[in-house]
């Protein structure tokens, strides 16, 4: 069985349901990712039958993808873009 993507914060390590309506992750340190992009990040940093994620791997990608991720959410806002059901 896959974990819960969008329950799992890889800079606790630990998980938290969310209500569907919450569409951001917000991390202890006041950070915060879009939830759907912010998954799709630990599945592809999960083992290889994405059963788990692997920490070790979202610690060592997570920076490149905050930084691509926050261009985006930007690029997104700038051209005036609605992004249904996510929040941006």
């Amino acid at each position: 069985p896959m974990f819960r993507a969008s329950q799992y914060d890889h800079k606790s390590d630990s998980c938290r349901k969310k209500e569907l309506s919450e569409r951001w992750h917000s991390f202890g340190d006041g950070t915060r990712v879009q939830r759907d992009l912010y998954s799709a990040f630990l599945l592809m940093n999960s083992s290889e039958d994405g059963s788990a994620p692997d920490r070790g791997l979202c610690m060592a990608h997570y920076p490149q993808f905050e930084k691509r991720h926050n261009l985006e959410i930007e690029r997104i806002k700038t051209a005036g873009l609605k992004i249904m059901n996510s929040g941006i």
